[in-house]
């Protein structure tokens, strides 16, 4: 059975989940990132935490990240220091991107998400996209 650390990281707050294939959770809720701080490093701090209390090895890592724009991004340095708590898998995705999925799924569409900053991205049906922030 896979265990799931999930991550929703925005300025507002952070929301962690760890989530079996069976349904059961665990939930937690953390401060926000703040805009001096870097947002991998709020990550990692909060990730870490949850997979220390949480005991148990994790499978996979996944993680909805305020100011994790373009290319930026270090998975594969946070797989390596997760990898200690068993995980073998990190997926990040800038936060507009993981609302955006959540709500309309891989359709063409807008979401604007609202909370202490205000991001909208659009997606056409050719593949296009734009994002506002």
């Amino acid at each position: 059975m896979q265990i799931y650390l999930l991550v929703d990281a925005g300025q507002t707050g952070t929301r962690v989940r760890i989530t079996q294939g069976s349904g059961g959770h665990i939930d937690d809720a953390v401060a926000g990132v703040r805009a001096t701080e870097d947002p991998e490093r709020h990550l990692a701090r909060v990730v870490t935490d949850a997979l220390r209390r949480h005991g148990s090895p994790v499978d996979q890592v996944a993680a909805g990240l305020s100011g994790l724009q373009g290319t930026r991004g270090r998975p594969r340095a946070l797989l390596e220091e997760w990898s200690a708590f068993g995980a073998r898998r990190v997926v990040l995705a800038d936060d507009s991107v993981t609302a955006y999925l959540a709500a309309i799924g891989d359709r063409p569409g807008v979401v604007v998400s609202v909370g202490t900053g205000v991001v909208a991205l659009a997606t056409g049906g050719r593949g296009g996209w734009a994002r506002v922030d």
